[in-house]
């Protein structure tokens, strides 16, 4: 498999994320989750599962390389709506804990996210992730840009 080099890393600092179940707290994490919620994706093969986003024509899914673990299982996705996809690993990068993977027989999602870059981020700006903890309704996770 490919490295996932077009994928833009960001390392955050060491210090303990900050959980948020509705993101209703912060307004800019609200409204985040309005305009992005219905990309996120449950990503499953059965016995484990994780979060992911859909990309480019909605054919693609970017999740970390630990939640599909580089096995040739057909995964379930999931989008925000309960419709379900098969997918299979397209790109796989071990050492930045990212995969890609392909949805089979030409099915795309509507929703996606397009991928942004870290160049412009400055220390001290709120970042937040989002997507499904432990097969549970998606969750909202602040952190502080520390380097």
């Amino acid at each position: 498999m490919n490295d996932c080099t077009r994928i833009p890393i960001l390392r955050l600092g060491d210090e303990e994320p900050k959980v948020s179940a509705d993101c209703s707290k912060d307004q800019a994490a609200r409204r985040l989750y309005d305009e992005t919620a219905r990309a996120i994706a449950q990503i499953s093969d059965g016995r484990h599962s994780g979060s992911g986003f859909f990309i480019e024509d909605g054919s693609r899914v970017v999740t970390n390389a630990h939640v599909v673990r580089l096995n040739n299982s057909l995964f379930e996705v999931r989008a925000h709506g309960g419709k379900a996809y098969e997918a299979r690993i397209e790109r796989y990068d071990n050492l930045n804990d990212l995969a890609i993977l392909k949805l089979e027989r030409s099915q795309r999602s509507p929703d996606v996210l397009e991928l942004g870059s870290a160049v412009r981020l400055n220390k001290g700006e709120k970042l937040y992730a989002m997507g499904h903890r432990f097969r549970s309704r998606i969750v909202c996770t602040e952190q502080t840009l520390s380097h």
